[in-house]
């Protein structure tokens, strides 16, 4: 296969023959397959149990792979499907197991480190900087993280950007096969989560810079949108039809409409909700690439005159402190909302009890001013890339344009149903936002005919390590005190604690473990029309398995738990209740 024009025009740049670029690239590969691989055999993904949501997107499997059935939670409110097929399939040899999905989920989360390694290639990154991009992906704690459960997130992004590199390698060679497999990579998303409509959507208005409005607009962007919208919505109704549609299946759409409605008619209050999430984004996605955006730092601020550097270094000073300052004021440093990042920890903390360390405020300062000085070179990147794609007028401005609006667009058109809607913006919707920040990042680069010194490349290098020593230690705690917790648990419920069978619906064991065993033992009957268990009806069960004393119960069981780190449970307790509650 001949090179891409981007990868020749970097080669002529930078003096590499095409064959060291090859050897340069298998390099990359097998370093980033390398630091995913030893990731994962240090964390010890090990164990049957769910964490987080993934009991309500894991028993959907279960009972595929058992009773070859369709079946659903009533705790999703995405399509889902796709993903279901995809964790049966590491099913298929060994049966069904929470470590096949999370296998399944690991080996979607390198393709998608790859894939943002070949998108960063394309669009005419060296190899050391391709890597460096992928690195800044594959270390985030949210998405390693969320790659050892089998939560959406992670599959979907992978999924976006395998489509956007399908997609501009397609338009880019004039290969419309390979446009073909980009727009199926969108459809596959789409059956993960409905907010893949966007890259159709995107691509839709975008492509007209690159196809024109003839019949080429109409086979590769048109139609399939048009097929994206009937299959989503014929989805739905089959599943209502054979009444397996989940319960809560259109509760974002309703709560997206009511907003929405609240907008139509002027009140204004109805954006708050959007701006906070958007904050919050921002402020995520310039603290998860700074290990990318130090090593474009000199290009980005350097590669002028005196003026404009100096206009551009006071602009990254002073957006930092007026940020950090004014959110510190406010009370509303990262953060800002939970889910994945917790305090120190990563996930929820869900099962009873306190005294748990938490971080000093401090720590959130330095991690709010971080965040602030990346999303202050991510706003350069904006404009640097905005005010070129203006200006192109050649074949390679034209280029430009299409990218730069088909990334924004998409990164718009996904954060608007998940930004506008009446309901917590969640800290791991950051990640097909940050996959995207990623690749403008790099286009950048392009624009401002910059190169990467050594020295940032270093310290790029340096960050991305930080952030992955802090996931590595942080997700292995998190392995490791649930197993202890779960096992506690499965004791209690086997008579292995104090000699009496004690049943699920009596042990207070978390928000995961009260309710996946009640889904678990429904999924084939009612499991669409349920409800989560009542924290207070949990908190009133005669046993609890929890990280500290509680009021009323008595000890039966003390368990250490094998954690890295001084600020995890570090010790989980089996309660009895000797007093009824007042």
């Amino acid at each position: 296969m001949s090179p891409t024009p981007n990868l020749a025009r970097t080669v002529a740049t930078t003096g590499a023959t095409p064959s060291s670029s090859v050897v340069g690239d298998l390099g990359s590969i097998l370093l980033l397959t390398a630091a995913w691989v030893g990731m994962a055999i240090q964390v010890d993904p090990r164990g049957e149990f769910s964490l987080n949501d993934d009991w309500a997107y894991a028993l959907p499997v279960k009972a595929l792979t058992e009773q070859d059935s369709i079946r659903f939670t009533f705790w999703q409110s995405m399509t889902l499907i796709g993903q279901v097929l995809w964790g049966a399939l590491f099913c298929l040899p060994a049966g069904f197991s929470f470590l096949a999905l999370r296998l399944s989920v690991l080996t979607a989360g390198l393709a998608g480190v790859m894939g943002l390694y070949g998108l960063c290639r394309h669009i005419g990154s060296g190899t050391a900087l391709a890597t460096l991009a992928a690195l800044t992906l594959a270390l985030n704690p949210i998405y390693f993280g969320l790659s050892c459960t089998f939560m959406t997130d992670v599959p979907f992004t992978v999924l976006l950007v395998l489509s956007i590199l399908g997609l501009f390698v397609g338009l880019d060679t004039g290969r419309d096969r390979l446009l073909w497999i980009g727009l199926a990579a969108a459809f596959a998303a789409l059956f993960v989560r409905q907010l893949a409509l966007a890259v159709f959507l995107a691509f839709l208005i975008a492509s007209p810079l690159r196809l024109g409005f003839g019949h080429r607009w109409l086979l590769y962007a048109m139609s399939p949108t048009l097929l994206a919208g009937i299959s989503l919505a014929a989805y739905s109704r089959v599943l209502a039809h054979f009444g397996r549609l989940p319960g809560m299946y259109y509760l974002k759409v309703n709560s997206l409409n009511n907003s929405i409605q609240d907008l139509l008619h002027f009140r204004l209050g109805a954006l708050k909700p959007a701006l906070r999430a958007a904050l919050m984004m921002f402020m995520l996605a310039g603290l998860f690439a700074l290990p990318l955006l130090s090593a474009l730092c000199p290009s980005l601020v350097s590669g002028f005159e005196k003026g404009r550097r100096n206009l551009r270094l006071g602009w990254i000073v002073g957006f930092t402190c007026v940020v950090t300052a004014a959110l510190a004021a406010i009370g509303n440093l990262l953060p800002m909302s939970g889910n994945i990042i917790e305090d120190f920890r990563m996930g929820i903390i869900s099962p009873p009890g306190s005294g748990l360390p938490v971080a000093p405020k401090a720590y959130w300062i330095v991690l709010t001013t971080g965040a602030a000085v990346g999303l202050s070179l991510l706003l350069l990147v904006l404009f640097d890339l905005s005010t070129a794609a203006i200006r192109g007028r050649d074949e390679r401005g034209a280029r430009l344009r299409f990218r730069v609006i088909f990334l924004v667009l998409t990164g718009v058109l996904y954060f608007g149903p998940l930004g506008l809607p009446y309901q917590v913006m969640l800290d791991r919707y950051v990640l097909s936002i940050l996959a995207l920040f990623i690749a403008l990042s790099v286009l950048a680069l392009q624009v401002d005919g910059g190169q990467v010194p050594r020295c940032s490349l270093a310290t790029g290098l340096v960050l991305a390590a930080m952030f992955g020593a802090y996931t590595v230690a942080t997700v292995h705690d998190l392995f490791a005190w649930q197993r202890v917790r779960w096992e506690a648990c499965s004791d209690l419920m086997a008579g292995q604690v104090n000699g009496v069978e004690v049943p699920a619906d009596q042990i207070d064991g978390g928000f995961e473990f009260n309710n996946q065993i009640p889904n678990e033992r429904t999924i084939y009957t009612t499991s669409v029309n349920g409800d989560l268990v009542a924290e207070a009806d949990a908190r009133a069960r005669p046993y609890a398995v929890a990280f500290s004393e509680l009021p009323g119960f008595e000890r039966l069981e003390r368990r250490r738990t094998p954690v890295w780190l001084w600020y995890p449970p570090r010790e989980i307790l089996v309660l009895r209740r000797v007093q009824s509650r007042p």
